[in-house]
């Protein structure tokens, strides 16, 4: 058993074709507002995936998010979008987005993304 906070993970590099996390990340990312948190789990998500890997997950929406006491952060479609370098390109200085490039190195695509009432599920392939 791992704690996945505690990262670096015990994975070699490319490790793997998929990860599954089905209701996690808002565990395991950080606070609410904690970028490096948010943006260290996921780089190294992107450092044990393969090139062209994928990243399946889902995340609560609605009264869920915050309904259970161990969730640390939402996620919504707008965050995985921090996620993209195409993105922080198409976006910075046209939106509001912010810019974390100095912080966030690493790349995934969103390949889809589907919302419901009380689930955001999405798949992320990473990218370089």
């Amino acid at each position: 058993m791992w704690d996945l906070e505690k990262l670096p993970l015990p994975f070699e590099d490319s490790a793997f074709d998929e990860i599954h996390a089905y209701e996690v990340c808002e565990h395991v990312t950080g606070q609410q507002g904690d970028a490096v948190a948010y943006f260290a789990f996921f780089s190294e998500m992107w450092r044990i995936l393969r090139p062209g890997g994928y990243f399946m997950g889902t995340v609560p929406r609605g009264e869920w998010v915050w309904g259970d006491p161990s969730h640390k952060r939402q996620i919504t479609l707008g965050t995985l979008h921090f996620l993209s370098q195409r993105e922080y390109r198409e976006q910075v200085g046209i939106t509001q987005m912010s810019d974390y490039r100095n912080i966030y190195k690493a790349d995934f695509e969103i390949l889809f993304a589907q919302q419901t009432d009380d689930k955001l599920g999405f798949v992320l392939q990473r990218q370089g």
